[in-house]
């Protein structure tokens, strides 16, 4: 049975209602909120973003009113500012339970809603019905939890904020034309429009626009964003190459070979969308249990109302019972502890360039005890530097240096540069060659004084 790629419920496919069809991929959905939240998930953050402007104020208004600064008509202001907090902010609660209700499936959103209009009922009771109930006031209690819940969500849409970013900045990676050989001329088109067995150029210094085959030339490419291999990796004919690499300093003729949405990068971007709007298995264990706890909650609380009222304590206590079991019962420390676990975990791995495939993966991660790294470029910098001169007896090692800093004057190679690099640090200037010959995967030479 499949399931909410939001929520991670279980959906029956053949009663679904809200489906969502996406690069040939049918995505099933138990609640339009759920459907929202997947097809613009932008929306939803600015939202939150909203309906938190509202609700921290206005909850921090109602705990002074309660605890710190209790005028004279307190509760009348109190009733005011959490009836604000539980019909604006507190109203996407509401649309999880009808959701929950019309598809069968009970969640969260169900004992939030419960929980917090139980509390909110009764206050409001209270405070219309003076003389006929225990003034007990919980409208604290309701404004809170309903601010506590939605900034656990804004804090999860925030995590995937940043996934989207890293997504952007992989799509960028892609040119958006390419120069395809057709009926012997070079042309240039969009990369979409590029299909699977098209020749095509790509010239020193450029972005490969698709995962292809070399068929004609060879040369160095950078591929560390996608392999993490820190320095370039020499190409041939026959070698396959990714969309979004860099090539070095030959120029290469390729046969595309995966295009579009089937190129290894468009995958990775694929994984990091699925990832950002996954839930770890606690939160999905969370929704399973609620499946159970929330209709037991329930029953527990009226039994215990019962209970009470048929051992003579009388309607007022029954009905108190029934509102202290309700509220207790509302999950708010999860419903922020989890999301803030997340946006600290992804934030500071994010910082450190790493993407998570789903968020499972953080839970897994405690359990490692085995980590294996490439070294170069992922433990080292990847960049390679001088460190020795071993001239040949009788030459010295500054002469040396000069010559190699003179072949290497015009070469943007990875170790060219270090050479360069080394040269300028000590001060030597390199001797002139000419002409000079690059070899790609193999080397350079030069002619100095009618010597090669």
């Amino acid at each position: 049975m499949p399931t909410d790629p939001v929520c991670g419920m279980a959906v029956d496919e053949r009663t679904a209602e809200l489906t969502l069809v996406r690069e040939n991929r049918t995505y099933y959905f138990c609640s339009t909120s759920c459907l929202e939240e997947f097809s613009a998930p932008e929306h939803q953050l600015g939202r939150l973003r909203r309906r938190l402007a509202v609700s921290w104020p206005l909850s921090i208004g109602i705990v002074l009113l309660t605890y710190v600064l209790p005028l004279p008509d307190w509760p009348y202001l109190a009733f005011a500012l959490a009836t604000v907090v539980q019909f604006y902010p507190g109203l996407q609660f509401y649309r999880g339970t009808w959701d929950a209700f019309h598809s069968r499936l009970w969640n969260m959103d169900v004992l939030i809603a419960v929980g917090t209009t139980v509390a909110y009922g009764y206050s409001t009771a209270v405070v219309w019905l003076p003389g006929h109930l225990p003034p007990e006031y919980y409208f604290d209690a309701s404004a809170l939890i309903v601010t506590l819940i939605l900034t656990g969500n804004y804090l999860e849409h925030l995590t995937r904020e940043r996934s989207r970013g890293a997504l952007r900045e992989l799509q960028e990676l892609l040119p958006t034309t390419a120069r395809v050989l057709r009926e012997g001329r070079e042309v240039e088109v969009l990369v979409s429009e590029v299909q699977p067995g098209d020749l095509f150029r790509v010239r020193p210094g450029g972005r490969v626009p698709t995962d292809g085959q070399i068929r004609q030339g060879r040369s160095t490419l950078i591929e560390a964003l996608l392999t993490g291999e820190g320095l370039p990796v020499e190409r041939a004919p026959g070698d396959r190459v990714l969309a979004g690499t860099i090539n070095g300093d030959g120029a290469l003729t390729v046969e595309a070979t995966r295009v579009g949405q089937d190129t290894l990068l468009a995958q990775i971007g694929q994984l990091v969308t699925e990832a950002e709007v996954s839930r770890v298995p606690l939160q999905q264990l969370a929704d399973g249990i609620a499946a159970i706890f929330v209709p037991m909650v329930l029953a527990l609380a009226v039994a215990a109302s019962v209970a009470w009222f048929l051992h003579g304590a009388g309607l007022t206590v029954a009905l108190l019972v029934f509102v202290s079991v309700a509220i207790t019962a509302c999950p708010c420390a999860f419903g922020i502890a989890t999301p803030a676990a997340i946006v600290v975990g992804t934030g500071r791995a994010a910082e450190e360039g790493i993407l998570f495939k789903g968020r499972d993966s953080l839970e897994r991660a405690s359990r490692i005890d085995l980590v294996l790294a490439d070294k170069t470029g992922t433990l080292t910098r990847g960049e390679p530097t001088l460190t020795d001169l071993l001239p040949v007896p009788g030459e010295e090692p500054g002469r040396l240096l000069a010559l190699a800093a003179g072949l290497e004057a015009g070469s943007s190679h990875p170790l060219a540069r270090a050479v360069l690099q080394a040269a300028r640090g000590r001060g030597v200037v390199g001797v002139a060659f000419d002409p000079v010959q690059e070899v790609p995967g193999q080397g350079v030479q030069g002619l100095h004084g009618g010597v090669s």
